[in-house]
């Protein structure tokens, strides 16, 4: 039997489109790196060494924690650790998760290359960097528990405006909640010592209204701008989790759990650098006014599944909403 007259055109399309679904599904198998692929990052163990001459890790660092830089360690719990894919258009969004209580969740290659790009020239050149200790906190003799210069940014300025909508496209947190960006950079011996993001209760004379209206630091997103050539990982001590990312991660944290206690697993810290430079941003989410988050039903803790949207949106197409004003009453007696 004769094919009908334009047959031949549709079998030929219907081929080329075959090809293009197999090429993209080529490429998108490639595009994450193994989460067990080891990097020239890793810390040495005659780095700790070195690194305790310096008189602020010394002062600001227990040796013990200092070591879970040394090397990627097996977290705890590893058997339940699992991952998960979001679909965006012919994109594949790939979730890893390190950790279930609390949540810890690394997106390989989260932005673009050119997103990072901006950011990194933004710090690098701006006269508005300035050293960033750790606001309200002192360290014995004066001593720094953050080393590290960088720069707050709006949601809105163009260097990261293109991050703020990716987060709120992909993620069910809402970052209008979320504070101003954090762009650090780690130079050698930059570092951040083990610490909550979780903040203690503030009295109302210290509070600026942050804390009354908006609420806790419920959540942390970190993106990975560009990465030292040793050290400068991300550890939880006690998860004996060593994340060693790569440029362009985002790793996602919950600070607290659904009843606003303080995930005790959450303590963090940024290992000091050896060797380059470290570029990252850090967004802290606010837990008041997530009126899509889901908690699970039998424990107090989130799922990471239920952090992740199902239906994937692409940003252009998502309205960034605005951080609304603190109403004048959250300062009246």
């Amino acid at each position: 039997m004769r094919p009908a007259k334009g047959c031949n055109t549709t079998i030929i399309s219907a081929t080329l489109l075959a090809i293009f679904f197999l090429a993209q599904m080529v490429e998108n198998s490639t595009r994450f790196p193994s989460s067990t692929t080891t990097t020239t990052t890793t810390m040495l163990p005659e780095n700790v060494s070195e690194l305790l001459q310096n008189k602020d890790i010394q002062s600001t660092w227990q040796k013990h924690f200092l070591n879970v830089c040394l090397q990627p360690g097996r977290p705890k719990g590893l058997n339940n650790l699992t991952c998960f894919c979001r679909q965006l258009g012919y994109e594949k969004i790939l979730v890893e998760v390190l950790s279930r209580q609390p949540v810890v969740l690394r997106i390989p290659q989260f932005v673009s290359d050119e997103i990072l790009n901006k950011i990194a020239q933004k710090v690098r050149t701006s006269r508005e960097v300035k050293s960033q200790g750790v606001e309200g906190f002192v360290y014995s003799e004066g001593h720094m528990g953050r080393r590290a210069d960088g720069l707050w940014m709006t949601h809105n300025e163009e260097e990261v405006r293109a991050l703020y909508r990716r987060i709120q496209a992909v993620l069910t947190l809402n970052p209008a909640m979320g504070e101003d960006f954090l762009v650090l950079r780690y130079a050698p011996f930059g570092h951040y010592a083990p610490h909550y993001d979780h903040l203690d209760p503030m009295p109302p004379s210290y509070d600026d209204g942050w804390f009354a209206y908006f609420g806790n630091r419920l959540a942390t997103a970190l993106l990975l701008v560009d990465t030292a050539e040793r050290g400068g990982s991300t550890v939880f001590p006690n998860l004996g989790l060593n994340i060693v990312p790569e440029k362009g991660d985002l790793l996602l944290w919950m600070n607290a759990d659904s009843n606003d206690r303080r995930e005790q697993n959450a303590l963090h810290a940024a290992c000091p650098v050896v060797v380059g430079e470290k570029i990252a941003v850090s967004l802290w989410i606010r837990g008041n006014f997530q009126n899509t988050l889901k908690c699970a039903r039998t424990h107090p803790g989130y799922e990471p599944e239920e952090l992740v949207r199902r239906n994937v949106r692409k940003a252009a197409e998502v309205w960034p909403e605005e951080r609304p004003t603190i109403p004048r009453w959250v300062f009246e007696d």
